[in-house]
């Protein structure tokens, strides 16, 4: 019925017992005592309660939903942090291109290798890249010896030798025809010089220390017996030897070819010295048109074969280096004064060098040097048996000059 019905039905409830109980107690008022107000309430209740527990009344309405709360305030925003600073951008980077240097090309000194060149430079700025040199040449082959250092001609002693003077000056070299180690040289010896005249060559270096050696050509034998006199003439020297020092010796011929049946061609020892002369005559009707390889051409032979030697390494005279490699200034006398080349700051290398020196006057006349060739002209400097000088006439009628050379190995 509703909470109002409910209500409407206890007011009626308790009316109608109020009356009743009214109604009682007058007609039996004499025996029965009235109900209380209390009482009826209390009765009421009960009955309402048992009415509620009972008959459940329906459930009310949905409410109206609440108005929405506010929106609360943002929060602050924090503060930016600081960007850092910009990396400097690098350089772009270049490229390099390499070209392969052949073996035997004159570049590398024939040993091969590569230009290697930077993108946009130019070209005569490529690096040199060379294969690696040749190791030191082992002790030089040769007959082993003791060095006696009295300067008095006669007998050495068995497995010895002497020089009559220091070793740059010596004009005699006495040698005994049993060698060091015992081996019988009197046929060795002899074949060395078979007639008057320079026969040959022959190097004494002292073992363990080849850079301590005195080279001499050989003009004439005289047999003692159990030694010989050899007449010499020095080439070069380096060192001094001391008493009892080891050493050995060894031969080669004046000419190229050592063996015909093999056709082993002899090789200058490193530090030996050797010379030669040249000379050349001509009109400006022989020098062609004065190409690049035209003129006067005038070879030059060694008797012994060497290294090839670039043409930075061969120095005329009025050149820049001539008077720091080559010496005396004339062709009087040639020979090589150093043959040391700065390789880098404070480093020193030996390398093969040749001199060109003129006559004794110092002049060509009427004609000009202009290049100096290996034999096949392929390339300036000079190849191992020589080359080829490049004159130029300069002028009308005939032009000449006459000079030495000195090559030494390395």
């Amino acid at each position: 019925m509703g909470t109002a019905g409910l209500v409407m039905s206890i007011i009626a409830l308790i009316v109608a017992l109020s009356g009743g109980a009214y109604a009682a107690s007058h007609r039996h008022h004499k025996k029965n005592k009235g109900v209380t107000t209390a009482q009826v309430r209390k009765i009421a209740k009960q009955e309402a309660q048992k009415y509620a527990n009972s008959n459940p009344g329906s459930k009310g309405d949905k409410g109206d939903p609440g108005s929405a709360g506010s929106n609360g305030t943002n929060g602050t925003d924090g503060t930016n942090g600081k960007d850092g600073k910009d990396g400097k951008a690098g350089a772009n980077g270049k490229s390099a291109t390499m070209t392969e240097i052949p073996l035997g090309q004159f570049e590398c000194e024939e040993r091969g290798g590569a230009f290697v060149n930077i993108e946009e430079a130019p070209a005569e700025d490529a690096v040199e890249i060379c294969n690696g040199k040749d190791g030191l040449s082992g002790q030089d082959a040769g007959f082993n010896y003791v060095f006696n250092s009295s300067t008095t001609p006669g007998d050495p002693g068995a497995g010895e030798l002497a020089l009559n003077a220091a070793a740059g000056s010596a004009t005699v070299l006495s040698i005994s025809e049993t060698d060091g180690d015992a081996n019988g040289l009197a046929s060795v010896i002899k074949a060395w010089v078979t007639s008057s005249g320079a026969q040959g060559t022959i190097l004494i270096r002292k073992a363990g220390s080849p850079g301590t050696f005195a080279e001499y050509t050989l003009s004439e034998n005289k047999d003692e017996g159990s030694y010989d006199h050899l007449v010499i003439a020095a080439v070069g020297s380096n060192g001094a030897f001391a008493d009892q020092d080891p050493v050995t010796i060894s031969y080669w011929s004046s000419g190229v070819v050592s063996s015909i049946n093999t056709g082993s061609v002899s090789t200058l020892p490193i530090g030996a010295t050797q010379v030669g002369t040249w000379a050349f005559s001509g009109t400006e009707a022989d020098n062609g048109a004065g190409g690049e390889k035209e003129g006067i051409l005038v070879p030059i032979s060694f008797p012994a074969f060497t290294k090839n030697i670039p043409r930075e390494q061969v120095f005329v005279v009025g050149e820049a280096g001539f008077s720091t490699h080559c010496s005396p200034f004339t062709s009087a006398s040639p020979g090589i004064k150093s043959a040391e080349y700065e390789v880098s700051a404070g480093v020193f290398e030996k390398k093969t060098t040749a001199c060109i020196f003129l006559d004794s006057t110092g002049e060509l006349h009427n004609a000009t040097l202009q290049k100096i060739w290996r034999s096949d002209l392929s390339s300036e400097g000079f190849g191992k048996a020589g080359g080829v000088l490049q004159f130029h006439i300069s002028g009308a009628g005939l032009g000449y000059g006459t000079g030495t050379w000195a090559v030494q190995a390395h």
